[in-house]
């Protein structure tokens, strides 16, 4: 099942996928290095499905197993496929976050004669994040994600992000989500393209300058990050 993933401005999912998301991860190699590999979302995906997939298949599915002489097929396969078993055996759930960045449009404005800030992802109506691995499509949909779109905050709070975006617009999003949920057995059509779904939760929604400094943030309060949980050790210990 090989189906060609539409372009979205927030397909950074996994930064390569796309050839816009690798250019502009030149420009922002901090941000974009911190984005989760494809491979380890898929294999929570997998995880989460809890059936193992076929490791051998999946590890045919490659340039240099494709391109490799016969007689280094074999051991390039046992190699890659012990790889992708390892991976998913060492793939947690109950903690992974998946971290995902990207660019997206922001603009002050009124809604409902409420102020606030809007989030264009240039994407449906309801923004979600798809990706591919071995040919393969998956959308992770975020519960919650449509309250992202206008966010109310006083119209001097609004206005200013707006500025700082130097007439661009433009901003980083930087998103960490608790995956939940996955269903390897059904296919949902969406904008005319079909996909596995994956679902999550999102733990932190923050608004990044294109030149990274925080504009905006968001933390939920289930969400215990690395460094709260350190400051709780040494809290406890003194």
């Amino acid at each position: 099942m090989n189906y060609r993933t539409p372009f979205f401005l927030l397909l950074l999912v996994v930064t390569l996928l796309f050839s816009y998301g690798a250019a502009v991860a030149g420009e922002h190699s901090s941000f974009y290095s911190r984005a989760t590999p494809k491979e380890e979302i898929a294999m929570t995906f997998y995880k989460l499905t809890g059936a193992e997939p076929d490791f051998e298949e999946l590890a045919k599915i490659s340039t240099q197993y494709e391109r490799a002489k016969e007689e280094d097929k074999a051991e390039i396969l046992r190699k890659r496929t012990e790889q992708l078993r390892q991976k998913y055996q060492n793939t947690p759930l109950q903690n992974t976050i998946i971290t995902l960045t990207g660019l997206v449009k922001v603009r002050a404005g009124k809604k409902y004669n409420q102020d606030g800030l809007f989030i264009d992802f240039s994407a449906s109506e309801r923004p979600y994040f798809p990706f591919e691995f071995k040919e393969m499509n998956i959308a992770l949909v975020l519960d919650g994600i449509e309250n992202f779109l206008f966010i109310p905050m006083e119209k001097l709070e609004a206005q200013y992000i707006e500025h700082q975006t130097e007439g661009t617009q433009d901003a980083i999003l930087f998103l960490e989500i608790k995956p939940w949920a996955a269903d390897a057995e059904h296919i949902e059509t969406m904008d005319g393209y079909p996909y596995f779904l994956m679902l999550g939760s999102i733990a932190r929604f923050v608004l990044y300058t294109e030149q990274e400094e925080r504009m905006w943030y968001y933390k939920a309060d289930w969400y215990t990050t690395p460094s709260d949980s350190l400051l709780r050790r040494l809290y406890r210990k003194y």
